[in-house]
């Protein structure tokens, strides 16, 4: 579960694959679907991309709190990033 998150993004439609399936949104849903596959355990790319660019996406876990919320952040080159939690306890 997403529970903050705060997103730079300019609409832009990215095209990305979750389990060698092709899914197309912008940075915000591909954040979204980061969490889904997160808790599905399944797998999503690293790599976003537009008709003429691969933009690589990095994720940072800044640790979990004293109430089990795990902290990460999803940025790329692009200047796009995403800070949320998850609730570590679901």
């Amino acid at each position: 579960m997403v529970t903050t998150a705060d997103f730079l993004d300019d609409n832009t439609r990215y095209a990305y694959l979750v389990d060698d399936e092709l899914y197309v949104g912008t940075f915000a849903r591909y954040v979204k679907d980061w969490v889904e596959a997160y808790h599905c355990g399944t797998n999503i790319s690293n790599e976003i991309r537009t008709w003429d660019d691969r933009i690589h996406v990095t994720v940072t876990y800044h640790g979990t709190d004293d109430n089990d919320y795990m902290h990460y952040e999803l940025t790329t080159e692009l200047g796009q990033s995403a800070r949320f939690t998850i609730d570590g306890r679901a």
